[in-house]
């Protein structure tokens, strides 16, 4: 069972690295099927990346999901939206599953 955990965080970390990637020169970043750990991460390594490449980009749409997961119980939308309140960073609703993060209440030093 280790060897699977162990290949599962690998396919996850794979998928991470994926979806930075693909999504580096858009603005938008899915967060949906990750971890919270997991997606906290691609977070903040997506905003200190636009931060830095792409200052006048306004706003990063954060795709999060309806926040319902096998258990019938939110975790990555509660988590990135209480994770972004804490750190000042201004944000709105799209939809029921996804945000805008406005890029200016980044601070420089997240």
């Amino acid at each position: 069972a280790c060897g699977h955990h162990y290949q599962a965080e690998n396919i996850q970390n794979e998928v991470v690295n994926n979806m930075l990637y693909i999504t580096q020169k858009h603005r938008k970043l899915y967060l949906y099927f990750m971890t919270v750990d997991k997606a906290l991460l691609a977070l903040r390594t997506k905003l200190k990346f636009m931060k830095k490449a792409y200052p006048y980009v306004k706003e990063l749409e954060v795709i999060i999901g309806y926040g319902k997961s096998m258990n019938n119980a939110a975790k990555i939308k509660p988590a990135v939206e209480n994770w972004l309140f804490q750190k000042n960073i201004n944000f709105h609703a799209l939809n029921p599953g996804s945000i805008a993060v406005i890029m200016k209440s980044v601070p420089d030093n997240l």
